[in-house]
């Protein structure tokens, strides 16, 4: 398998709606503000202190990002290449807990599936395409999950040919300390560390 570095090709289709705290946290600071409010309204401390108490509160805190992924959009085509198959699924709200590396029995162990064998299988799965790849993943890999390291993700929603006019599907996968995508020919075969991502509404 072949992995290159990320390249930004075609139109952005994530959008960003905004920033918010996690649910429960902001319970928290709703309980500390109305707390210190207390505290100053009764001239225990001054409001300058509740400031400086209120920061280092949020210090280090992560806001969520909320992302719009539109899948019908165009996905991004390495030069040379041609897209041969593209599986629209709508504008999605991203949500982590919605999207889950697959892999079916034959793949485990030692055991593994061709490529060409591995597509129809997938046929009428939940498969997600590229567009989840390019547009969200490897602009934000931070956000990517950490067991994901070892493996190779692969969006099966979009299928290429190549150069060398095989057929391809590209895939998340983590070298030399960073994520990029690589790819993999349908005349290869998929083992344990190969898994498809697809909808988690899918049940196996």
């Amino acid at each position: 398998m072949k992995a290159a570095t990320a390249v930004n090709g075609g139109p952005d289709e994530v959008r960003e709606e905004g920033r918010r705290l996690p649910y429960e946290l902001q319970g928290q600071l709703h309980a500390k503000f109305v707390e210190c409010l207390n505290q100053i309204k009764a001239g225990n401390f001054s409001a300058q202190y509740f400031g400086n108490l209120l920061q280092k509160t949020t210090e280090g805190v992560r806001f969520v990002e909320e992302y719009i992924i539109d899948f019908d959009t165009a996905p991004f085509c390495p030069e040379g290449w041609i897209v041969v198959e593209h599986k629209p699924c709508g504008t999605w709200k991203f949500n982590p807990e919605h999207v889950i590396p697959h892999l079916f029995p034959r793949q485990e162990g030692s055991g593994k599936i061709l490529g060409i064998n591995l597509r129809k299988d997938l046929a009428l799965m939940p498969v997600v395409n590229a567009n989840l790849l390019d547009h969200f993943y490897l602009k934000n890999p931070e956000l990517i999950p950490k067991e994901w390291e070892w493996k190779e993700v692969y969006f099966w929603g979009t299928i290429y040919e190549d150069e060398f006019y095989k057929l391809c599907v590209r895939c998340l996968t983590h070298r030399d300390g960073m994520w990029k995508w690589g790819y993999r020919h349908l005349t290869s075969f998929w083992g344990y560390n190969a898994p498809a991502l697809v909808f988690a509404s899918f049940s196996a």
